[in-house]
């Protein structure tokens, strides 16, 4: 079950639909079906932070104790080190209580306590390990100074910029508005527990077709959405890590994107 999506030079060159979006229904899935894109929301993430960079909102050596000041050592945590995963924040996903509240809606103060309440895995740009928190603190401070939502101030920053039609924060799936449901791959398939969005929020909550998602990031590396200059930073691999980005390469071929996975949906995006 999935889909595939390919384009060069801006073009779409193949594009298909494997199985069902809604089993139960018998809804197979098609181009225009939206599936949950997990961590491929970091992009997204990362990208509406280089706008607001670009905009003199902030720059990448603010300090988290700007906005969270008691998160642990955020007087030595910086916008950088949040999009480059070298903050020593614990990542919440992998706390032992994490799925006794994945699928509950939590406020964003309930969040940040909890966030709050870790102590640091390692000194701030010390080294790096990827933690979902850097990007859940993001978009917390993309809502702060953006005065939006999360999801309408990505609206805004990148989603119109890039010419997407089919790109939002997921909800209840509706297989009747194209949306997928997740599933456990067994002879008779098990649909999974849907996640609440307040856990994936912009560490992993956008759902989007494979279209879209191509056409995404093709406008990213033509300086449709942020500059030359701001996507060199972005790409920028240290540790093996960029700025919401990792290399993915493919075969002999050195792509630069993201992965996701949430529920049972695994995704990746890449360009070369």
């Amino acid at each position: 079950m999935g889909s595939v999506s390919m384009s060069e030079n801006g073009k779409t060159v193949f594009e298909k639909a494997y199985g069902y979006a809604d089993v139960a229904n018998d809804i197979k899935a098609t181009p225009a079906t939206k599936y949950k894109i997990g961590s491929i929301t970091k992009m997204f993430t990362a990208t509406a932070i280089f706008k607001l960079v670009e905009d003199k909102k902030l720059t990448l050596d603010t300090k988290l104790s700007k906005f969270y000041p008691k998160v642990k050592n955020a007087d030595k945590i910086t916008i950088n080190n949040l999009l480059n995963h070298s903050t020593g924040i614990y990542n919440f996903t992998d706390a032992d209580d994490f799925m006794d509240y994945a699928l509950i809606a939590q406020t964003k103060e309930q969040m940040v306590k909890r966030i709050e309440g870790f102590e640091s895995v390692f000194e701030p740009g010390s080294e790096s390990e990827y933690s979902n928190t850097n990007y859940l603190l993001l978009g917390y401070i993309i809502e702060t100074l953006t005065k939006k939502s999360y999801g309408d101030a990505v609206k805004d920053l990148v989603i119109k910029k890039a010419g997407l039609k089919n790109t939002s924060l997921f909800d209840t799936v509706d297989s009747k508005a194209n949306e997928a449901y997740s599933y456990l791959l067994t002879e008779d398939p098990q649909k999974m527990e849907e996640w609440s969005l307040s856990t994936a929020y912009s560490a992993g909550g956008i759902q989007a077709t494979m279209t879209d998602l191509t056409t995404f990031i093709t406008a990213l590396f033509n300086g449709k959405i942020i500059s030359k200059e701001s996507l060199t930073l972005m790409t920028a691999m240290e540790n093996g890590y960029g700025r919401g980005t990792f290399p993915m390469p493919f075969y002999n071929r050195p792509f630069v994107g993201h992965s996701g996975h949430i529920e049972n949906f695994s995704s990746v995006l890449g360009y070369n």
